[in-house]
């Protein structure tokens, strides 16, 4: 038996068909650009949170983040491993500290 589609239904599988012709597939995005999906977060934004003052602190936390990657990037393996051992003995040091007070 063949199936016989209406005019609505040809028509709504044109428009599925342009609509997938027009969305970016993970293949066709170029290597440095965003991909759209990663701006999604922009739409459960309240408005009222988009000023110019946000926008600079924002810039400024960017910047912020650039600086310290900078700085661990530099560092070699062994400086990283001593830093967190040192980081690691302070806070040791801290919980003794704590539990001969509470003795």
């Amino acid at each position: 038996m063949k199936a016989i589609k209406t005019a609505a239904e040809e028509q709504a599988a044109g428009d599925d068909d342009a609509n997938n012709s027009m969305a970016v597939t993970e293949d066709e995005v170029i290597e440095g650009e965003v991909e759209p999906k990663e701006f999604d977060y922009l739409l459960g934004m309240p408005m009222w949170s988009v000023t110019e003052e946000r926008v600079d602190q924002l810039i400024k936390l960017m910047n912020e983040k650039k600086h310290e990657h900078d700085l661990l990037f530099a560092k070699t393996i062994h400086e990283l491993w001593c830093d967190d051992l040192d980081s690691f003995e302070v806070e040791l040091d801290k919980v003794w500290e704590q539990e001969e007070l509470d003795r």
